[in-house]
């Protein structure tokens, strides 16, 4: 490495935390770390205050009254939470003199756009996810509609502010830049990427009738519809009464075990409260492993997990970013939990190709998601945006 960067991340979450956009950022300031930056994540009150890591964490004053680590917007996050974020990020600035500023999601960028008053620091935001495809699954009292126009208008100006953007996923780099043709040569794919080496290998040698277990790890977001995911298993019961299926959270188990009790089915399915350093061993026990979320322009995280653990995976097209069908998923037809419930008894019934779609899919992981090599690419990109 050339020069020993000081690195900004913009962390506008709790942190760390188990679930995708924190864990990103945790990944990537590890792995930027490791390479041998100097590497600041500022961040909110919330999140594990324990462990040691290879960087520093900067928190905002502690909010007593404000303790919802859920994802999604809040009136207190936006005009809170963000502003007190937008002012401990500037005086650190300030103290240390960061070189580069990567801010994560629209409102780590917002928060660092007060900043530019100040310094002429480059800003490189980095799009999780499209708004288009999220906004409306949180519980926001406005018309869908509504919704949709807001989030385009954001998607399609917010980005225009930073100086460089990076996009977790193909999808996100093409919509931002049919939203903006002037954008092609100011956006990079750095997908995520997983910690391999955690996840042992165990191919299934269960046959259909054989008591297969279905597994989904993740948390309860409206958008990853687990409603879709309940109902899907109740018809594949009534068909395969032997099959079970196993929830791994971090998310409080009380938050579905309610609608396990709509489709009556709470005998056979279990809600296991998991940290990921539980994960890999519990995945590795499963034989078939499920993506319900039906839209989304970033990259599930449960996707590279479920990968890594070499296990075939049943999702919707519309999450399954990089994927092809019947080669490293399982990808159904259409949006609807027949369709569904089909991909997951198509697997069921065959376990060669149950056997080769997962060998496939760890594969493709080793080969595309690793976070050292992702390390390299950014710093490239620091690099060259310091070279301006």
């Amino acid at each position: 490495m050339s020069k020993r960067l000081r690195i900004a991340l913009i962390a506008a979450c709790p942190f760390p935390c188990p679930r995708g956009t924190p864990i990103r950022i945790q990944r990537m300031a590890e792995a930027l770390a490791k390479f041998g930056h100097d590497v600041h994540v500022i961040t909110y009150h919330l999140g594990d205050k324990s462990g040691n890591h290879p960087f520093r964490i900067h928190r905002i004053p502690d909010i007593p009254f404000y303790q919802n680590t859920k994802p999604g917007p809040t009136f207190l996050k936006l005009f809170l939470l963000d502003l007190l974020l937008a002012i401990k990020f500037i005086r650190l600035h300030a103290k240390i003199k960061f070189d580069i500023i990567h801010s994560h999601h629209y409102e780590g960028l917002i928060a660092t756009l007060p900043s530019q008053l100040f310094f002429s620091t480059p800003i490189l935001y980095d799009a999780h996810t499209l708004l288009l495809t999220e906004l409306h699954h949180y519980n926001i009292p406005l018309p869908r509609h509504i919704l949709d126009r807001i989030a385009a208008t954001l998607d399609r100006t917010l980005p225009k502010f930073a100086d460089h953007i990076i996009s977790v996923s193909k999808s996100i780099e093409e919509t931002l830049k049919i939203l903006d043709d002037n954008q092609d040569e100011l956006i990079s794919v750095v997908p995520n990427g997983v910690e391999i080496d955690l996840f042992p290998q165990k191919d299934t040698k269960k046959n259909m009738g054989d008591d297969l277990v279905l597994g989904y790890a993740g948390n309860f977001a409206p958008y990853q519809r687990l409603d879709v995911l309940l109902k899907a298993f109740l018809h594949i019961h009534k068909s395969y009464p032997t099959t079970t299926l196993k929830i791994y959270t971090e998310d409080d188990p009380a938050d579905v075990l309610a609608l396990i009790g709509e489709v009556s089915l709470g005998a056979i399915i279990r809600v296991f409260k998991t940290p990921f350093d539980d994960l890999p061993d519990k995945l590795a026990k499963t034989d078939i492993l499920l993506n319900p979320r039906m839209d989304g322009a970033g990259h599930p995280l449960k996707l590279l997990n479920y990968m890594a653990a070499g296990k075939p995976i049943v999702t919707f097209p519309g999450s399954a970013h990089g994927l092809t069908h019947n080669d490293t998923a399982w990808i159904v037809g259409e949006n609807s939990v027949n369709s569904f419930a089909e991909g997951i008894v198509a697997l069921i019934q065959d376990r060669e190709t149950r056997v080769r779609i997962g060998r496939n899919a760890r594969r493709h992981v080793e080969k595309n998601h690793i976070w050292a090599v992702n390390a390299s690419i950014l710093t490239d990109i620091y690099l060259g945006l310091l070279s301006k």
